[in-house]
């Protein structure tokens, strides 16, 4: 207050009245009044050098807002801006933001037909509809995302286009840097054609995005790499002095323990958060699972490690939710008076295209049903969360799981694919990385059952398999038989949510033969949702770039939280044991086939009825 009234007394008590003139025409008065306001905010301890800097600054943002509105007089931009609001208003579309881009291209295009030369193209409604659309919480610090493994396949496959795909849609800051890291030696150069081989997108927007990245090559296991890699986040978070930082394990589970204590020791932010997205598998067994879970404990929060199974953050799964509890006509009917059985399906026609090496480690029902089903089939049983918090959800799927009763190896199918009788397709064994001999199944059907009041009874068929007749995931509900008064005319109604490929959800059921028929001649129909259909303009986020935003924005809803992960193994781990130390060898069943016929009579005797007369067709 002292300083303030110091600085106007001096102002005001100059000699001449020019120069009290000058002092009112400059407003420098309130200029001293605010720059005694910022002393006092940020109390600097040299207070000369604060203001010279805080002068600098204002003179430079001074000079922005003569700069900006030469531009605003030159371009007219207050002028488009009320043309603009004036055609939103006058049309009042349901869909604002693309309106308004379509009408810039419109004006764009206008303005270049009355220029000489060839005018320029007007802009994609997409590309201004959605540029700046992260969480503005995200502004506040500086953003790094690192992604370890940077020069592995599920890098350069997965990882890297589902960051440039948020960056297109506009939902990763523009300020955000993105290292990989990798033990490999690697110019610049050919990181960036690594990562950038599967980008669909302008060249403009690879070119913004590569500028974002950069390369660190270091090993796992040693300090001074983790502290060249904390050196080069510094460096590229220097415009603010508070960070966020994402690490992103494209890793194997063998270094998972020296990359997080690397992590620890050097590279969290201590100025904001630190995430570890950590990517399957999480163990092959349930002690392998808790030694994992300890280790990553010992270093980080719960609420700091998102293990990610990507089956979470497909839309039709996340999906499951809202459909069962926002829809009474559902969640009246989702029980064992009136389910008959589910069955959730993972099937793909092609097998394992040279990665067998890979596979045979782990084979079908760890790669698939111990965690992509099994997550799908929580969410599809578990009792209504009292909240829609991470927490309260997976609560629920803990309760599904512990509810879960013992595996029979009696309700277990095994096959492995093998050529066709014409010698058509590839056998697994044919795979030069696979093991002579290798017992390891490509195909598996599980039956399980949760002892519950809702579910008492209802078998839950867990069906995954590579190298069969199409692609396909899906979750099928058969309800139970309707017999009176049309006895055999009338076949189960079956509610199916397909989550890959074509999302859809549609339900089959019965109604009479169009036409002089009976009403008792039925015919079996369906009601259905196929979203790129029904929603206009959709965008469907793959399930990467969905589960990455959820962990920027602090969303662990998606993800595999401790005690899910080790009730999951429980479950499993006694099975495998059982397979693997019999050696049994699995059915073998053709490439391009449904898989082995054992499966459908596992099927079938669990009470599933299989109408060979209907096929869904889903409409383009």
């Amino acid at each position: 207050i002292f300083f303030r009234s110091c600085c106007r007394r001096s102002m005001m008590g100059a000699v001449s009245e020019a120069d009290k003139a000058f002092v009112v025409k400059s407003n420098m008065a309130s200029l001293f009044d605010d720059m005694a306001a910022a002393v006092l905010k940020d109390k600097p301890e040299n207070i000369p050098a604060y203001l010279v800097d805080w002068l600098g600054k204002l003179s430079e943002y001074i000079k922005r807002g003569e700069d900006s509105q030469s531009y605003n007089t030159k371009h007219d931009v207050d002028g488009i801006l009320q043309r603009l609001r004036e055609e939103v208003l006058k049309k009042q579309p349901e869909q604002p933001l693309p309106y308004m881009a379509s009408k810039l291209g419109n004006m764009m295009a206008e303005e270049g037909d009355g220029q000489d030369g060839e005018a320029e193209a007007p802009p994609d409604a997409l590309s201004i509809y959605n540029k700046p659309r992260w969480p503005r919480v995200l502004n506040e610090k500086a953003l790094t995302i690192v992604v370890f493994g940077a020069s592995g396949d599920l890098a350069w496959k997965k990882t890297f286009p589902a960051l440039f795909s948020l960056w297109c849609e506009g939902l990763l800051p523009r300020h955000a840097c993105i290292v990989g890291y990798a033990r490999s030696a690697m110019p610049h150069d050919k990181f960036i054609a690594r990562i950038s081989a599967k980008f669909k997108a302008t060249e403009q927007q690879r070119s913004d995005f590569l500028d974002k990245c950069t390369y660190v090559s270091g090993q796992y296991d040693e300090d001074a790499s983790f502290q060249r890699l904390t050196a080069a986040m510094e460096g590229l978070e220097g415009a603010k002095p508070e960070a966020n930082r994402c690490f992103y394990f494209a890793l194997p589970p063998s270094v998972f323990k020296t990359v997080a204590q690397g992590i620890h020791k050097y590279c969290q932010s201590s100025t904001g958060w630190s995430r570890m997205i950590v990517e399957k598998p999480f163990g092959r067994d349930l002690a392998s699972a808790q030694a994992l879970a300890t280790d990553m404990g010992a270093l980080f929060r719960e609420e700091q490690i998102y293990r990610i199974d990507h089956y979470l953050g497909k839309e039709m799964v996340q999906n499951v939710i809202s459909m069962r509890f926002a829809n009474k006509v559902f969640s009246s009917v989702w029980n064992n008076e009136n389910i008959a059985n589910v069955q959730i399906t993972f099937k793909e026609p092609f097998g394992t295209d040279g990665r067998g090496g890979y596979f045979d480690q782990f084979g079908i029902i760890r790669d698939i049903i111990q965690n992509h089903l099994l997550q799908v089939m929580t969410l599809t049983a578990m009792e209504k969360p009292k909240t829609l918090d991470a927490d309260a959800i997976r609560d629920e799927k803990v309760h599904v799981l512990r509810s879960i009763r013992a595996l029979d190896p009696a309700h277990t199918v095994l096959g492995q694919y093998v050529k066709t009788a014409t010698g058509e397709g590839e056998a697994y064994l044919d795979d030069p990385t696979v093991p002579k001999g290798s017992t390891t199944a490509t195909f598996a059907t599980v039956v399980l059952f949760v002892d519950n009041d809702r579910w008492s009874g209802v078998p839950w068929i867990l069906k995954a398999g590579k190298a069969t007749n199409e692609r396909k995931a899906e979750i099928r509900i058969q309800f139970k038989s309707e017999i009176l008064p049309f006895k055999e005319e009338a076949v189960r109604d079956e509610l199916v949510l397909r989550l890959q490929p074509s999302e859809a959800i549609y339900l089959k059921l019965m109604t009479k033969k169009p036409g002089l028929t009976p009403i008792g001649k039925l015919v079996q129909t369906e009601l259905d949702l196929m979203y790129h259909s029904r929603y206009d303009n959709l965008f469907l986020p793959d399930a990467y770039e969905g589960l990455i935003y959820d962990c920027l924005c602090g969303n662990q809803g998606n993800f595999v939280r401790t005690d899910e992960l080790i009730e999951a193994w429980k479950i499993f781990t006694p099975l495998l044991k059982t397979i693997e130390d019999t050696k049994a060898p699995p059915i073998p069943y053709e490439f391009g086939t449904r898989g082995p016929a054992e499966s459908d009579t596992l099927i079938q005797k669990f009470g599933y009825e299989y109408g060979a007369s209907y096929t869904w067709n889903p409409k383009a």
